[in-house]
């Protein structure tokens, strides 16, 4: 079976949660592995998607950006 990878440029994740989980829902076949970049979040930021592991990579610095985000199932 092939692994299904989706990538997603949030431009601010927090502000697109609600719609970005409303579109994984509404998916018939969920991705294995979900990329998201341009979070905006800082390390001190909570994030889960339910039913994936999240590794992420913020910046060290605090400056208004992403850094990189995975998700992997």
């Amino acid at each position: 079976m092939a692994t299904t990878i989706m990538q997603y440029n949030a431009c601010s994740i927090k502000a697109r949660l609600i719609e970005f989980k409303q579109f994984l829902f509404n998916l018939q076949l969920k991705p294995d592995v979900i990329c998201i970049q341009e979070t905006y979040l800082k390390s001190s930021n909570k994030f889960e998607i339910s039913g994936y592991t999240v590794i992420r990579k913020d910046r060290s610095d605090e400056r208004r950006g992403g850094g990189i985000y995975s998700n992997i199932n």
